[in-house]
């Protein structure tokens, strides 16, 4: 995360409906572990992406990452189709 924000991001709070530790949902997000309980990696970048605003989703993932948060695996499991629309359109201006 941008040494910039003000405001820490925690993953935690995206979950509030779960009871994960914010240590595990970092963990899942660095690849050094595949699942946290059910939640995959592109099932907790689906939950960042629909939660949150464009320039708080580039300071939390990794910039590495962002291709893979941003591949068809986690775009169709958003359920609203103007957010699905919106990062398509990131996608296609960042990768292709």
């Amino acid at each position: 995360m941008s040494a910039k924000n003000i405001h820490k991001i925690k993953l935690t709070d995206l979950f509030w409906d779960y009871n994960f530790r914010e240590e595990e949902l970092q963990a899942l997000l660095n690849g050094d572990v595949e699942r946290v309980g059910h939640v995959d990696r592109y099932g907790l970048y689906a939950r960042i992406i629909t939660s949150m605003g464009w320039y708080q989703v580039i300071d939390l993932i990794p910039e590495q990452k962002l291709e893979e948060a941003l591949s068809e695996q986690v775009i169709t499991k958003i359920r609203f189709k103007d957010i699905r629309e919106k990062y398509h359109f990131a996608k296609r201006l960042l990768f292709q």
